[in-house]
């Protein structure tokens, strides 16, 4: 049984099944017979944050723009899934192809939180391939791993064969020719390490000597002959050279940021003190804005997305932001597609901008000033003052935003109780901003993290603050903000202790985390998943003392991470960390004013000045969309007949509503919308189907604004459609006629028990009741017939139904092994046709079940619901013609 078949079997058993099926629309799936590298891009996080990493999406289409390569994706799955796949010995997959990891020549790792690293080593795990590199057979394949954690890699790297430290663009093809090239000449694993250690940015953990320090009694990297020493970031100074993705993949289910994002530049330049990202990723490099713009024009045509982010550390410091504002909003504004900023910095927060971020509608509005004072804002570099934090916010209010995102930090280097009652008095004064725009509204979500210490920035030698003390400020913000309206999200404080450790931490810890992973510890970030019991275990088994990691690190201390070097000087970070104590505050860095933090060479400073001056000059050739007009309020109605079978029936019924409204949009169906604030296509669909159940007759009605041939509309958005999902045909159809809830009377099922899942669930039903295995079917439809009543509680709202009222027969048929149910819709209601057969068999296990059709029953007859519709156009063309 291969590993599709046996994922029918699984899936129906476990939450989200669509995160593990593949298949989505834009997937790259190559024969893997003809190519020459196989690499498997490994998220150690769940679908759904790692399909929104927008460093992920950009290596894997640019990898597989080569033809002699195939990337496939994998993602950490989650507990029960993880579970299943242990009990029914199936490894951990790529969706592409279904391949198992395991036979990939290179596994690569995004590591973007410490907190995954216990993931990273499940996938392995479940891979079949050893956890510790020293350990592995020339045979099996490449670990590797990049990200923001490789920085400071430590605690990881006994299980990593190589890090890259920096951009991964260019230095991916260097590592996969070097490693496939040496691989076909028969060398030793460990000489092939040897030689991609000799690539720029790559460090190999197992090529260095370690000693342990008398000072602080740290595991530390020694330098070591024959390799690099210490490991510089590779660093792409043109980020222009490698265009942002066309057509990235849209997935089925909803993700973190279901939407077309695009980055607008890399790197800060703001030198917040606390942000490792603004530091590791200096200098700031900017994309031209003809690359975003027609990146963003194809990312619409190529996904359906209704929404474009514009992505950075810091989006409102992008030079050319309000002129790429204007050209989005003349591409997209009549094709409704709205705008959004990923972070914005107060002083970047203008009338332009605001206004041209809100011209289609409204997207979610966040500031986030960090600290809670201006004396905090200076220790930390991310100095705005109040009055343009609440200038910000009235801005926002005065153009109808209701809801306001604030974002701050407790536990900050010299933060003192004034500075923590200063996050809710800030609060307060936009909320009172906001009732006085809006009268009753004024609502503020406030969110409020712990700040932990993090290489490579000047707050890296900082202690991090004490769990007690970090639980009182919580209370105090919790008491400030009682009977206010300010919502209050804080951030668990044991997951912020872990960070830390993890963050700042050596080599000692591998041990530790191999234990927390053999004891069940899984997605540590996720408040509800996070097992602090189980990591002290570990700690304690592993002898290692979590305290010195959240200490105080001396200032002469040498690191754990300081065989790395990302480029800014250690010299520069100390005088960081000075000028936080002075409250001086350090300008803005880039190419026209050099702060000398080391990042770049005078020569470097000159190629980024000249792009931005090249960026300057830009102007799009032309702009695609068409006018708004009044045809748009034409109206013009049609009804739909579709599929939707094998792998898609894992696709929940929302997700499948989010799908074909993608394929409408990327088949420019012309939808009518509907109207207010937030409008939306005017798609209606008939009964949801249950998830794990296939269908041969769906239904959805749909206007449009302009008329579309029915035959050209089915052709259309079939070639936007994934596998598994297609329209059959399409009738336009009366704008008065009746809804499909309105219509559809009655559904016919059938459970197919001639595939093979079925037979272990007979024969255990038949052992069950002391009967032979052929009468099954037969004492079933009787048993339930002799009951007055089967009673089910609907899950969401616990009414309790009797399934019997929805059951209008059964009959089972000999001939194909198929029992055929018939069901019953009163008013738009029924029940799951899981639950029915449930009922029956008196088992807990989805059996595979088909939706054959819908119907609506006019005397004894049933006729489809384009059946209904035809039948009244003949009736209309009869009555035309006898007059």
């Amino acid at each position: 049984m291969n590993i599709e078949e046996q994922l029918i079997r699984i899936l129906p058993q476990v939450e989200r099944p669509a995160r593990y099926i593949g298949g989505e629309w834009n997937q790259i799936k190559k024969d893997l017979h003809a190519v020459r590298t196989k690499i498997a891009l490994a998220f150690p996080d769940a679908y759904e944050i790692g399909m929104s990493h927008t460093g992920l999406r950009i290596l894997y289409d640019l990898i597989n723009k080569r033809e002699d390569i195939a990337a496939e994706r994998v993602f950490a799955p989650w507990t029960d899934m993880e579970a299943k796949l242990r009990t029914e010995k199936i490894p951990l997959y790529s969706l592409e192809s279904k391949l198992p990891l395991k036979q990939f020549d290179i596994i690569g790792f995004s590591l973007m939180y410490e907190l995954c690293y216990t993931n990273m080593l499940a996938m392995l795990d479940l891979a079949g391939i050893p956890l510790y590199s020293k350990d592995r057979s020339p045979d099996e394949p490449l670990i590797i791993a990049g990200g923001t954690c490789t920085v400071n890699p430590e605690p990881v790297a006994d299980f990593i064969d190589a890090f890259v430290i920096g951009d991964g663009e260019e230095v991916v093809f260097e590592i996969i020719e070097k490693y496939m090239g040496l691989k076909e000449t028969g060398l030793r694993r460990e000489e092939i390490l040897r030689e991609i250690a000799q690539i720029p940015g790559v460090y190999v953990p197992s090529l260095y000597e370690t000693y342990q320090d008398p000072v602080s009694g740290m595991t530390l990297v020694k330098k070591t002959a024959g390799v690099p020493y210490p490991v510089r970031r590779r660093i792409l100074m043109d980020i222009n050279q490698y265009p942002l993705p066309a057509k990235p993949i849209v997935p089925y289910t909803d993700i973190v940021f279901d939407r077309v994002s695009l980055e607008l530049f890399r790197g800060c330049e703001r030198g917040c003190r606390f942000c490792q990202a603004g530091y590791i990723y200096r200098p700031t490099r900017e994309r031209n804005p003809l690359q975003v713009f027609a990146a963003a024009v194809q990312n619409v045509k190529n996904t359906g997305y209704e929404e474009i982010s514009l992505n950075s550390l810091s989006s409102g410091d992008y030079s050319r932001l309000p002129q790429l504002l204007t050209w989005l909003n003349q591409q997209f504004q009549s094709d409704r597609v709205a705008l959004s900023l990923s972070s914005l910095f107060a002083s970047s927060i203008t009338k332009d901008v605001i206004r041209k971020i809100k011209q289609v509608r409204k997207t979610g509005f966040t500031i986030a000033p960090e600290g809670g004072t201006d004396r905090m804002r200076q220790v930390i570099n991310k100095y705005m003052s109040e009055a343009e934090i609440l200038h910000a916010a009235e801005l926002a209010y005065k153009e109808g935003w209701e809801h306001i995102k604030l974002y701050f930090m407790i536990g900050q280097p010299t933060e003192t109780t004034e500075d923590v009652e200063g996050i809710v008095n800030v609060a307060k004064k936009i909320s009172d901003l906001g009732r006085r725009q809006h009268k009753r509204s004024g609502k503020v979500n406030l969110g409020v993290s712990s700040f932990v210490p993090k290489p490579q920035t000047p707050f890296q030698w900082c202690a991090m603050d004490s769990k007690e003390s970090l639980l009182s400020k919580q209370a105090l913000i919790r008491q400030m903000t009682h009977g206010t309206r300010i919502q209050f999200k804080w951030h668990h404080i044991h997951i912020s202790l872990l960070d830390c450790i993890f963050s700042r931490g050596d080599r000692r810890l591998g041990k530790t985390i191999e234990i927390a992973f053999r004891k069940g510890c899984r997605f540590d970030g996720w408040s509800d998943c996070t097992h602090f019991n189980l990591w002290e275990e570990a700690f304690a088994e592993s002898g290692v003392d979590p305290k010195t990691y959240w200490g105080e690190y001396g200032m002469n201390w040498t690191l754990p991470w300081d065989h790395l070097s990302v480029k800014v000087a250690k010299k520069f970070l100390k005088a960081e960390w000075q000028k936080a104590l002075d409250m001086a505050t350090t300008p803005l860095t880039g190419f026209d004013n050099c702060v000398y933090c080391g990042s770049c060479k005078a020569s470097e400073l000159v190629q980024l000045k000249g792009q931005w001056e090249e960026a300057r000059k830009s102007e799009p050739e032309a702009f695609l969309t068409e006018a708004e007009g009044p045809e748009r309020e034409r109206n013009f109605r049609y009804r739909a007949q579709f599929q939707k079978r094998g792998a898609l029936r894992f696709v929940s019924h929302l997700d499948l509503t989010k799908t074909i409204r993608l394929a409408f949009k990327r088949a420019e169906i012309p939808l009518s919308y509907s109207r207010g604030f937030h409008p939306q296509p005017q798609i209606s669909f008939g009964p949801a189907l249950p998830m794990n159940v296939e269908s041969k007759e769906e239904y959805l009605d749909f206007f449009t604004y302009r008329y579309i041939d029915p035959e050209e509309l089915v052709r259309r958005v079939n070639q936007q459609l994934p596998l598994d999902l297609a329209f059959s045909s399409a009738l336009q159809i009366s704008k008065s006629a009746p809804s499909l809830s309105v219509l559809i009377s009655g559904a016919d099922y059938a459970v197919d028990f001639s595939r093979p899942v079925c037979e272990p669930v007979m024969r255990e039903f038949a052992a069950r009741k002391g009967i032979q295995l052929n009468e099954c079917h037969s004492f079933a439809i009787e048993q339930f017939r002799n009951k007055k009543e089967v009673l089910y509680t609907k899950h969401k709202t616990e009414k309790v139904v009797n399934i019997k009222d929805f059951v209008r027969s059964l009959r089972y048929d000999e001939s194909n092994s198929q029992m055929w149910i018939e069901m019953k819709i009163v008013d738009g209601a029924t029940v799951n046709i899981l639950q029915v057969i449930k009922a029956l068999y008196e088992v807990d296990v989805e059996l595979p079940v088909t939706r054959e059709r819908l119907y609506i029953m006019k005397d004894v007859t049933k006729l489809s619901p384009l059946e209904l519709e035809w039948e009244a156009t003949r009736r209309q063309a009869i009555i035309a013609d006898f007059s």
